[in-house]
This record gives structure tokens, C-alpha cells and sequence, in this order.
């Protein structure tokens, strides 16, 4: 549980640290191996073979063909195949986690870490179940495709994330709120492609959009379109001042197009958005090519103190939750 909530907060080293807690902790379970095989899809494809492989020993027939088939998507380097196998086989022990099931496993979670894991498991498929009779009684609810994504987001079923999304944006076209979270969805699975020509269809539905107009610029920044991208910032910054994820947008558009003063004067209008210490590292980096290595320092030194203090508090944000 630990280990999910640190994958998704961005800690990834802390995150690989507990997935292989839990591992040595439950060497006898499926769950753990493959969560572990999932993290690694992308960072290190060799070890989340292993992993694969490692649970197909382990698991019930349902899944075991499944993870096999994953290991050798990643064989053939198809991670995206890869992923969605393995969201298969992740799917396929669900048998176990029924309303009887969680009153067993409540009763035991205090003491038994492995009845604790397995609660987890439990409430998060009891959740997909109900959201997944919503959408069978009010198909047409976008309300409803948006639950059932957010949960295959969380639980990394990705395809199914991206199906039930894409169902909402169908069904609510006219709500900029449902676009701007798909295409954030698009954006956070690395889809470029798929992620800028969502970005350019909402734009241009929503042309005064703050938010919208901020990922549209991010994904032609990363096209390399640093002109274009900068006049998405702008048309941001227009509609809400304030926005300083379109405010530190803009300042690497210029640091882009080789204007570092300009760039390091948008940033420090950022700086107080800082919340993990990456807009301080950007604006070190350019104070270091500007020849500013005092200010260089300064701003590295608040990216180390800003990461930590972030650190700090998601862990404590994740144990006051499981307090509740």
C-alpha cells in the first residue's frame, strides 16, 4: 500500500523499496510480484520480466498464462502490450475479494499484515464492482465512466483508464473539466501524440481555457514548439494571472528559445508555487549558464530543502489516512 501511494506521488526509489519489502514479506503471493513486475514496465523492463515470471509460478491458472504472455511483450520491447496483460492478470485473482471476504480480513487486519495488504486489495475491487453498476444502470452518466476511470487509473488499468475516459469526454462534450483530466490522463501515460491532439481539439473548443491552454503549451513544448507553446502561456496567464504551472511554462519557452534572463524573471514569479523544488532546480540550472553561480546555489539549496519537506509530509498525509 505504502509502495502505491509512493509510486504515485513520485518517490520512485522509496516506492521500489517497498514493493520489495512486501515481496520478501508475502513470498507466497501473487499480488505483491506483479505490483513490483508493474512499477518496473518502464524503468527497468529485465526485472519486471523476472517479476512476471516470478508470480506465473505462483498464481492460479486464470492469470498465470496472462503474465507469461507479458514477459514476452516485454521480450518484444511492447510495453504497452506489457501493461495491459498485466492489468489482465492483476484482474484475474479478483475472485477472492467479496463483501465476506472483508468483513474476514477487517477482523484480521490489525494483526495480520498480510490480511491488511489483502483488505486493501479487497476494497479497492468491492469499489470497481459498484462503480462498474453505476455505469450499467446510467450508461449515459459521464459521471459514472469518470469514477470507474479514476479507480483503473489508481490500480494502473490503464486501458481501461483510457476506454472509460474517452467514454466520458463522448458524453460530455461540452464540459472543459472532463477533457482537461483526459488529456492529463494522455500526458501522465507519455502518449504525445494522442495527448497533443486531444489538447488542440479541447483549445480549441475552450480557446480561453487557463488549464487547457497550459497542457496544449507543455505538449508542444515538448514537441519542440517553443514559439507556439509560449503563446499557449500567454493565452493562460490572460485568463488567471495566477496559473504558475503556465507561468514556469512560459519561462522554459523562452529558456528554450535561448532567452535565459527572461526565462529566470518568469520563473522567480513561479517560485512560490514550488512545492518539490523542481521550478528552484530549472531556474539553478539557468543562474549556472548565466554565469550566476551564488544565485545558482541558493536555488539548488531550496530545491533539496523543498523535496525533502514534500517527502515529509506525503508520508505523513499517507499514514494519517490509514489511521482513518
Amino acid at each position: 500500500m505504502l509502495a502505491d501511494f509512493e509510486a504515485v506521488a513520485g518517490f520512485s526509489e522509496d516506492a521500489e523499496r517497498n514493493y520489495r519489502a512486501a515481496v520478501a514479506a508475502l513470498p507466497r503471493a501473487v499480488e505483491p510480484r506483479i505490483a513490483l513486475a508493474r512499477f518496473y514496465l518502464e524503468s527497468n523492463p529485465p526485472a519486471a520480466e523476472e517479476q512476471f515470471a516470478r508470480a506465473g509460478e505462483l498464481a492460479p491458472a486464470a492469470s498465470r498464462d496472462l503474465l507469461a504472455q507479458a514477459g514476452r511483450a516485454l521480450v518484444r520491447h511492447d510495453v504497452v502490450e506489457a501493461k495491459m496483460l498485466a492489468a489482465a492478470a492483476w484482474n484475474a485473482v479478483r475472485h477472492e475479494h467479496t463483501p465476506e471476504a472483508l468483513t474476514e480480513l477487517d477482523r484480521r487486519a490489525h494483526q495480520d499484515p498480510q490480511a491488511l495488504y489483502r483488505l486493501s486489495l479487497t476494497l479497492s475491487e468491492l469499489a470497481r464492482q459498484t462503480f462498474e453498476e453505476a455505469v450499467r444502470k446510467n450508461p449515459n452518466s459521464y459521471r459514472a465512466h469518470m469514477l470507474l476511470a479514476d479507480l483503473a487509473r489508481v490500480t494502473r488499468d490503464t486501458g481501461k483508464a483510457r476506454a472509460e475516459y474517452a467514454r466520458a469526454v463522448e458524453l460530455a462534450p461540452e464540459d472543459p473539466g472532463v477533457r482537461l483530466t483526459y488529456i492529463q490522463f494522455l500526458g501522465g501515460e507519455h502518449d504525445d501524440a494522442a495527448t497533443l491532439v486531444a489538447a488542440r481539439e479541447a483549445a480549441a473548443k475552450f480557446p480561453t481555457h487557463p488549464a487547457i491552454n497550459t497542457e496544449l503549451g507543455k505538449m508542444l513544448l515538448r514537441s519542440n514548439q517553443a514559439r507556439e507553446a509560449a503563446a499557449c502561456f500567454e493565452r493562460a496567464l490572460e485568463a488567471d494571472a495566477t496559473l504558475a504551472a503556465a507561468r514556469a511554462g512560459l519561462a522554459d519557452c523562452y529558456a528554450a528559445m535561448g532567452e535565459l534572463e527572461k526565462a529566470a524573471k518568469e520563473m522567480r514569479r513561479a517560485l512560490p508555487s514550488d512545492i518539490d523544488g523542481s521550478l528552484h532546480y530549472r531556474l539553478g540550472r539557468w543562474y549556472q549558464k548565466l554565469g550566476r553561480e551564488r544565485e545558482a546555489a541558493e536555488a539548488y539549496s531550496q530545491t533539496a530543502r523543498l523535496k525533502d519537506e514534500k517527502r515529509k509530509s506525503e508520508r505523513i498525509r499517507f499514514t494519517l489516512t490509514l489511521e482513518k
